[in-house]
């Protein structure tokens, strides 16, 4: 499953031209995908819990997402209205 969601990633990074990753659910996601945004210089906000206290040192442009929904949607919104985006994919 990993494997497919490197591929998406890619695919949006080099094609749509994305400029941040949103959404990663698992673990196995979320380390998949920070790994490839760290390549890239494009950060990943995860809503994986919970995330091993390392994965910020290892992938510079990894955020972890609180663990409350409510919160992790506040923080999203919040993000995308201080950016400006008019479109966003999660």
């Amino acid at each position: 499953m990993s494997c497919f969601h490197r591929i998406v990633a890619r695919d949006l990074i080099k094609k749509k031209k994305a400029q941040v990753i949103l959404g990663s659910r698992s673990w196995e996601e979320t380390s998949s995908v920070a790994e490839l945004g760290n390549q890239y210089g494009i950060p990943t906000l995860s809503f994986a819990d919970p995330c091993p206290s390392w994965a910020t040192e290892r992938w510079p442009f990894f955020i972890q997402a609180s663990p409350s929904k409510y919160l992790q949607m506040k923080a999203v919104a919040a993000m995308v209205q201080s950016w400006g985006w008019r479109r966003v994919n999660v």
